[in-house]
């Protein structure tokens, strides 16, 4: 017996993908919504967005525990539903292919607009107060960016020229 794709989830999904995009501009561009660091601020409504309910909109930690925790639910739904473990195999391996080529190109654009000096991140933090670290600082070799893409951000954590890559291995 195949378990059927949850599709309810799929609104749930896209919601907390919103969220880690918002949470990922907020870190750069308005620091101290996220950091809750007054020195960040920008004498904005950063303060009370910040120690507000509202916050948990762009709550790019909480999205990611949903994330995982919607990743876990789905798969030993499937499981649990099939009692099949050579289908939570395939399943896995279908889920590394679908996550693999969109990191890989994502990486590879990354080491594209780096190798073109496209980046000026290290140049607004002063301006932003950012404490993001900067992951374009140092240039790494084209043959790297396609080890990062396609292996290292899911096996063994190694996402040089994209931070956000840390959830793969997870």
């Amino acid at each position: 017996m195949a378990a059927q794709r949850l599709e309810h989830l799929d609104g749930i999904r896209g919601i907390a993908a919103f969220a880690v995009f918002v949470c990922h501009f907020i870190q750069v561009f308005l620091p101290h919504v996220y950091y809750l660091d007054r020195t960040q601020g920008h004498g904005l409504w950063e303060d009370e967005f910040a120690t507000s309910p509202f916050n948990i909109i762009v709550n790019g930690n909480f999205a990611v525990c949903l994330f995982f925790v919607l990743s876990g639910y789905v798969l030993s739904h499937r499981f649990i539903a099939s009692g099949e473990l050579d289908g939570l195999r395939r399943l896995a391996a279908k889920r590394y292919v679908r996550l693999a080529l969109p990191v890989l190109a994502a990486v590879l654009l990354a080491w594209a607009l780096l190798a073109a000096g496209g980046y000026s991140y290290g140049e607004i933090r002063p301006i932003t107060r950012s404490g993001m670290t900067d992951a374009y600082a140092t240039f790494i070799p084209f043959w790297g960016a396609v080890e990062d893409g396609a292996v290292g951000a899911f096996f063994n954590g190694s996402w040089r020229l994209d931070p956000v890559l840390w959830t793969m291995q997870t």
